[in-house]
């Protein structure tokens, strides 16, 4: 409950002004009010739509991602990214050769040596999206940096990153977008 604010002539003053201001600063920034902020269960999602984009497109079971499918790349990737991949695998149909994408976007790879392929999995503290370094064992190893946001309350792949400058989004739209290095991870998923 807020104090009630008085003054003698009727006439807040800048110190009474500045104290409501940070006052409604502290209510506004509390964690339980602030619905951009990513909890334990908001980590878990993320997880499991990169989890899920890994087991949809296992190369080890010889199981691909039908991208044309919308229905099927909606459930890992946003709506930018579904578009572009139907765009894509129409490009394909018509021209009878590759488009744009000429290699496997979730591991990034064109061939796969299943001699100790491994996936491991980590969480980069990021805001207001997640990001997961998906660290790949194919032969030698390479980190993929997985980009998430939130779209119609789901954790959505809104780009990945690949070694050197390649991105996802980059790729699909025949662009070249320079890939950000980041910093702090957290580890969640298990070697």
């Amino acid at each position: 409950m807020m104090p009630k604010i008085q003054s003698n002539d009727g006439i807040l003053g800048p110190k009474v002004i500045l104290a409501c201001i940070g006052a409604a600063l502290i209510v506004s920034c509390d964690s339980k009010s602030s619905p951009s902020k990513k909890t334990l269960s908001d980590l878990e999602a993320a997880k499991q739509t990169v989890e899920g984009v890994l087991k949809a497109d296992d190369i080890r079971l010889n199981k691909g991602l039908d991208y044309a499918d919308t229905g099927a790349t909606s459930k890992y990737f946003d709506s930018v990214l579904v578009r572009l991949f139907y765009e894509d695998e129409k490009c394909k149909e018509r021209t009878k050769e590759i488009c744009n994408l000429d290699a496997n976007p979730i591991y990034a790879a064109q061939d796969y040596s299943l001699d100790g392929f491994q996936v491991r999995i980590e969480n980069e503290s990021r805001f207001p999206g997640m990001v997961f370094n998906v660290h790949i064992r194919n032969g030698g190893e390479q980190t993929l940096k997985y980009f998430l946001r939130k779209e119609k309350d789901q954790w959505k792949i809104a780009d990945i990153h690949y070694p050197g400058n390649g991105t996802l989004m980059g790729w699909l739209s025949n662009k070249i977008i320079e890939a950000k290095p980041s910093d702090k991870k957290v580890i969640v998923g298990s070697p």
